[in-house]
């Protein structure tokens, strides 16, 4: 199909393109070629950071080459993101240190943290946020911060009681479906607007924060953030219709445990 030729020539541009603007990192062309053909099954080639993932993709390689230039470009950023989260000399050294090793080297029978990149943004924004979030992880284990006790992923905690009898009834009612349809709307968020949230609704982090990880203003990440809340509850809303035989009055009150998980669970995830 011609569509099909067309989106295999870009691709191929695309990683020519970066192997050319790189050439002191080399790569097997044809393994890079199928990674990102890969990652633009479903994020269109336009929108990927072709060049770094081509970075990425050499780092994981465990290119020499490719270290030493992921250590000029980002040197300092690692440092800089903790800055922001007020932490100590000591601890900024120490977390800076667990990162590295967190990114470059593999766990028995596992990949490193940077083959985990996927190029949907900036290499930049994705370092800060794993350099924050492995900041916050420290925190909890030095008891610095209090521990989250939840199974899985934490933002699963939305699914709790609540303090409405009716939606409690609802909720109790529903309980397994309900929490299989906000996982899967869950799942359904980019990787980033999932971290975007984990950021600020499980550490607890401000919009300034966050903003400073991903380089843009206060006013896009309350964007990001109401956009992915909303697409949460209409999601989790339709899956539940879907499976389950509502009346009208159900449905309403359905509606509005959709909406009243994330307005009531969230502040009590960020309060423990």
């Amino acid at each position: 199909m011609p569509d099909l030729e067309e989106k295999r020539q870009r691709v191929e541009a695309s990683v020519d393109a970066a192997c050319a603007a790189n050439p002191g990192i080399v790569v097997d062309r044809a393994s890079f070629l199928e990674y990102v053909r890969a990652q633009s099954e479903s994020t269109p080639i336009e929108c990927l950071h072709v060049n770094d993932l081509h970075l990425a993709f050499a780092c994981a390689g465990g290119s020499a080459e490719a270290l030493r230039e992921f250590d000029r470009r980002y040197h300092g950023e690692i440092p800089a993101a903790l800055s922001r989260l007020r932490s100590s000399r000591t601890t900024i050294d120490e977390v800076s240190q667990m990162v590295k090793e967190k990114l470059f080297v593999a766990p028995p029978g596992g990949r490193p943290k940077i083959a985990e990149y996927a190029g949907r943004g900036a290499l930049l924004s994705w370092l800060r946020a794993v350099a924050v979030r492995t900041a916050l992880s420290h925190r909890r284990r030095e008891g610095l911060e209090p521990q989250l006790h939840d199974e899985g992923d934490p933002l699963l905690a939305v699914a709790g009681a609540t303090e409405d009898p009716e939606l409690e009834h609802i909720r109790a009612r529903y309980a397994e479906p309900f929490k299989t349809a906000f996982h899967e709307a869950l799942r359904s968020l980019t990787p980033q607007d999932r971290n975007v949230l984990r950021l600020h609704v499980v550490d607890g982090l401000n919009v300034d924060q966050v903003g400073a990880v991903y380089g843009v203003h206060r006013s896009t990440v309350a964007r990001w953030i109401a956009q992915s809340r909303e697409s949460l509850v209409e999601k989790t809303r339709v899956l539940l219709s879907a499976r389950l035989r509502l009346d009208t009055q159900e449905f309403e009150s359905l509606t509005r445990l959709c909406r009243s998980r994330l307005d009531l669970s969230m502040g009590r995830v960020l309060g423990e």
